[in-house]
C-alpha cells in the first residue's frame, strides 16, 4: 500500500506538523515534541502496532481502509535504517529523519527501505547574518 501525502488532503492539514509544498516525503515541524500521532490524526489516519486505518472516526467508529497484520502482508517501522519496535504514532522526529511505516510483504519493504535511503536530503544551511550599514545580508 502506497500513499500519496503530496496530494492536496494531506498538505498543511496541522498548523504544528505536516507535510508541505507538494512533497509527499518531507514533513515540517513548527513546534518542538511533537509526535508523528498529531502527524496521522490531522489527515484521519490511525497508526497501531498491527494495523494502518484511514478516515478514522473514533466517535462514529468508522473505519475505512484498514490494513492490518495478516498471513503474507504486516506493517512495519523503520527509523534510520533499524526496526522500530515502539509505539511509532508517539515518535518525535529529529532533524533528517528517514522514516518508514509500511504495510506489505518482505520483498515490498526491502525495495522501499532501499528506496527511502536513496532519497536526498536537502537542507537548508544556517547561515549568519552579516551586518553592514543598514543592509542585512543572509
Amino acid at each position: 500500500m502506497k500513499i500519496n501525502f503530496g496530494l492536496p488532503q494531506f498538505q498543511l492539514s496541522s498548523k504544528y506538523i505536516h507535510f508541505e509544498d507538494h512533497s509527499s516525503y518531507l514533513i515540517h515541524k513548527h513546534a518542538t515534541n511533537v509526535p508523528l500521532d498529531m502527524l496521522f490524526t490531522s489527515f484521519e489516519l490511525k497508526v497501531t502496532s498491527d494495523c494502518i486505518i484511514l478516515n478514522y472516526n473514533e466517535s462514529a467508529d468508522i473505519k475505512t481502509g484498514m490494513y492490518c497484520n495478516g498471513e503474507n502482508q504486516f506493517l512495519v517501522f523503520y527509523v534510520n535504517g533499524e526496526r522500530y519496535y515502539s509505539d511509532i504514532s508517539q515518535y518525535v522526529l529529529a532533524h533528517n529523519d528517514r522514516i518508514l511505516v509500511s504495510f506489505g510483504d518482505a520483498e515490498s519493504i526491502s525495495k522501499q527501505l532501499s528506496y527511502l535511503e536513496s532519497l536526498k536530503i536537502l537542507d537548508i544551511p544556517k547561515k549568519t547574518p552579516q551586518y553592514s550599514g543598514n543592509e542585512i545580508f543572509i
